[in-house]
């Protein structure tokens, strides 16, 4: 069969049109993208654009000695840069074949290094990397997951733990093999992390890994929320404990679902929400390791990423749940049978609880009537939203009324105007903005 026949994404045989196994959809060629069914290195054969960053393209490709599918990474700074002619080389802009040459030997130094972690189940394999076309390839695993940030946003309500625990531990075995080869990773993020649906978790992108052995070649790279204080600057120490940072504040993301201050502006006062007043159904021990790989000063972190670990393990996540409940104070009277309750996590009303029937519609808003709590702030609309507890399903149904400023996910997603959502006992939900967080809850 010719490869024309090929499916340019998952490569199944008999395409015409649309794909029916992966529902790809042919498109124009663009002229920045080598053409589907190029062949690399007598070996790869290139398939459609998977992800198109500022300094590379990634391509979905097929091994044709193995019949194996894979990605394969091209170097391609766009700005510099500009593909000519019909065999896909690159030509370099003028002025601009020193920069282009720097880039690319940093671009093939990330090839060495993932192809030296060639064994380590939680990082990207990269069976082989080349130079053709003027430029340099990356042939990687295949992986069919997503990143833990597309993962996080498409999960409603809150992350769930358990996967969020199994990450953690993958993330850091996978910092472990990094570390004891004096290097660190300095770009941690959920970007930067492949889940698939199972849980199992890839650590990608080694573009910004250096060896901290050497602190000369510790370039400022720095990303808002993630970035600790010492890469903000050519001068800052880094070490385990910079990865460390990031790692704990990667998680801290998804189980609070609230963005990190950049680290300089904690230093000027802007805090950080200890992880186990947002997540009560969190073991002490694990909460208190993440607070503690976020502080802002590398001497009161973690130094080690084993030390790190340990101290997350220190609770088990099966604990008993009186022994959680236990972990926070009661704010509430004592709930009776079919009696639900409402917890004010933030804003002019912290610490107040309310009861309301199960079965029964309850409003929370700026109105002041029967069946209803009032919170007095301007950008609470009237019957901003609305909660049932289905005692039955034993789930809580929650919808915003048509609030002017929105109903949130704890992750930033906003429900849709008089659209139902099914949520947990436990979960929580911001009215118009952070400085308005609820819980629901029942027995």
């Amino acid at each position: 069969m010719s490869n024309y026949a090929l499916c340019p994404k998952c490569f199944s045989e008999g395409i015409s049109g649309q794909c029916t196994r992966c529902g790809y959809i042919a498109e124009q060629p663009d002229p920045s993208v080598l053409r589907c069914y190029t062949v690399l290195h007598k070996r790869y054969m290139i398939g459609a654009p998977i992800g198109v960053g500022g300094f590379g393209i990634t391509y979905a490709a097929l091994d044709l000695q193995t019949r194996s599918r894979k990605a394969i990474k091209e170097f391609y700074p766009g700005g510099i840069a500009q593909r000519k002619g019909a065999t896909g080389s690159i030509h370099i802009h003028s002025g601009y074949s020193q920069a282009y040459s720097h880039s690319l030997e940093r671009f093939t130094d990330e090839a060495r290094v993932l192809h030296s972690f060639a064994g380590v189940r939680s990082i990207v394999r990269v069976d082989d990397f080349f130079a053709e076309n003027n430029t340099a390839y990356i042939v990687m695993e295949f992986l069919t997951g997503k990143t833990l940030k597309k993962d996080f946003l498409q999960t409603p309500g809150m992350y769930p733990f358990d996967r969020a625990q199994g990450i953690f531990y993958q993330i850091a075995e996978a910092l472990e093999h990094v570390h004891r080869k004096g290097l660190l990773h300095r770009d941690i993020s959920p970007d930067n992390i492949i889940v698939d649906e199972v849980g199992n978790a890839k650590l990608i992108d080694f573009g910004a890994a250096r060896s901290f052995l050497n602190q000369r070649n510790l370039t400022v790279v720095m990303k808002k929320g993630y970035a600790p204080i010492e890469q903000y600057s050519s001068n800052g120490k880094q070490g385990e404990y910079t990865d460390i940072y990031a790692l704990g504040c990667t998680i801290y993301t998804v189980l609070s679902g609230q963005r990190i201050p950049d680290a300089p502006s904690r230093i000027e006062g802007n805090p950080i929400v200890p992880l186990q007043q947002i997540r009560v159904d969190i073991p002490e021990g694990f909460a208190k390791a993440i607070n503690k790989s976020m502080e802002i000063y590398p001497k009161d972190r973690f130094q080690h990423i084993g030390e790190f670990a340990a101290a997350a393990k220190s609770t088990s996540v099966n604990a008993p749940q009186q022994q959680l409940k236990a972990q926070v104070p009661a704010v509430t009277p004592p709930r009776h049978d079919n009696v639900c309750n409402i917890r004010i996590l933030s804003g002019p009303l912290k610490g107040k609880g309310v009861e309301f029937l199960a079965d029964k519609e309850f409003i929370v808003g700026r109105t002041n009537a029967s069946g209803t709590i009032q919170i007095p702030l301007s950008y609470i609309s009237k019957q901003h939203l609305h909660i049932m507890y289905n005692s039955a399903k034993k789930r809580f149904i929650v919808w915003d009324g048509g609030s002017t400023n929105g109903t949130f996910f704890l992750n930033g997603k906003r429900l849709i105007p008089k659209c139902k959502y099914a949520i947990s006992p436990g979960d929580k939900l911001f009215l118009s903005n952070e400085e308005c967080l609820i819980e629901v809850n029942a027995e």
